[in-house]
């Protein structure tokens, strides 16, 4: 078992509210799903979105795995009472999502797929859809930029987030 899934399973809990399994399509597979972590302090408006894509040398971890990389997005710090890492005030929706492990595309496939599926459900989980930040470290990174890439250039099929957003 991994530390910070375990750390995160006991932890997390005060500050956040956390939906697991999320299916994002297309087949209900862990690979398919994300995890949404919302700020437990209640907001007036939407708040801005984070699509956390979670690293791992394309063939290690999930999004469980990686929960410490989302409590700057949600309450603005590593943990409540250490030194903030984001402005005051500063709350967002985290979607920590899975994606398969493997050969190319399936992951960016995924990841797009993920993407298209936040912004139609965003507020169904009190995010702005106009405000979609994408993050990720080492693999989740490259498929970070990959996304970004998706979202300007039509690749055809699924990878044509352009056409389906903007």
């Amino acid at each position: 078992v991994c530390v910070g899934a375990l750390l995160g399973r006991i932890v997390a809990p005060f500050y956040v509210r956390i939906e697991r399994g999320v299916s994002y399509g297309p087949s209900p597979s862990p690979e398919h799903c994300l995890d949404v972590y919302q700020p437990l302090r209640q907001h007036k408006e939407l708040l801005p979105c984070v699509l956390y894509i979670h690293g791992g040398g394309f063939r290690l971890c999930n999004s469980a795995t990686h929960w410490l990389f989302y409590l700057p997005f949600i309450c603005g710090r590593p943990f409540p009472g250490m030194a903030p890492v984001a402005p005051k005030g500063f709350h967002c929706v985290v979607f920590g999502t899975n994606y398969r492990k493997g050969a190319y595309p399936a992951a960016v496939e995924d990841v797009c797929s993920a993407y298209l599926w936040l912004h139609k459900n965003a507020s169904r989980y009190g995010g702005d859809p106009g405000r979609i930040i994408v993050a990720g470290d080492s693999a989740g990174a490259n498929l970070s930029v990959l996304l970004a890439m998706c979202c300007c250039y039509d690749f055809g099929s699924v990878l044509d987030v352009a056409g389906q957003v903007f």
